[in-house]
């Protein structure tokens, strides 16, 4: 069970990565070019890279459950990266020794269209990986609207389903990494499937 959970973390991290942007920072004059950057998404992946100068990048106001960060960007540490977590907003950062000389900066974490926070599921899924179907068992018996999109947040099948176990066909599905949506009570639900 070990061997395959860490397989699907490895495919999901390849999958995920395959798609991910990253954006470059540039440290110099005192300041952070571009100083901010909008649409980056959970997985991409922000680089200070430096110019000139002894600099520092350190979180400010963010998400509160994201990671901080807190780095010299320096001719010794010339380069820095932050792989963006999954929680969406605001957040800002600044060269500590310069940020009263307006060293500061920020980047917007946003989902991609169709696909938001991760809220902690009420459901199992198996198999997964899946191909053909894939079942979700409830921990209550109700009526869900059931969703699943791509990486672009683009809708690719929809159903709604009463029961407490509900299986979906999946196998017009290409391979690769979805979100599974479930709605249920006015509470949404999501996780990710791996269709191979």
């Amino acid at each position: 069970m070990k061997t395959t959970l860490l397989i699907l973390a490895v495919i999901c991290s390849f999958i995920a990565s395959s798609f991910a942007a990253t954006y470059t920072i540039s440290v110099a004059n005192y300041s952070f070019s571009p100083a901010s950057i909008t649409g980056v998404h959970p997985g991409d992946t922000i680089t200070w890279v430096w110019v000139s100068g002894t600099h520092t990048t350190t979180n400010g106001m963010i998400p509160s459950t994201a990671p901080g960060w807190n780095s010299p960007i320096s001719p010794t540490v010339p380069t820095f990266s932050y792989v963006v977590p999954s929680e969406a907003g605001v957040y800002n950062y600044k060269c500590t020794p310069h940020e009263s000389m307006g060293m500061v900066g920020s980047f917007t974490v946003e989902f991609p269209a169709g696909v938001n926070a991760v809220t902690q599921a009420m459901f199992t899924m198996y198999p997964n990986p899946a191909s053909g179907m894939v079942m979700l068992q409830f921990s209550q018996q109700a009526t869900a609207n059931i969703s699943i999109a791509d990486l672009t947040g683009r809708t690719v099948a929809q159903q709604q389903a009463s029961g407490a176990n509900i299986s979906i066909d999946i196998q017009h599905l290409t391979a690769g990494l979805y979100f599974v949506t479930a709605v249920q009570n006015g509470q949404v639900y999501r996780r990710e499937l791996v269709v191979r």
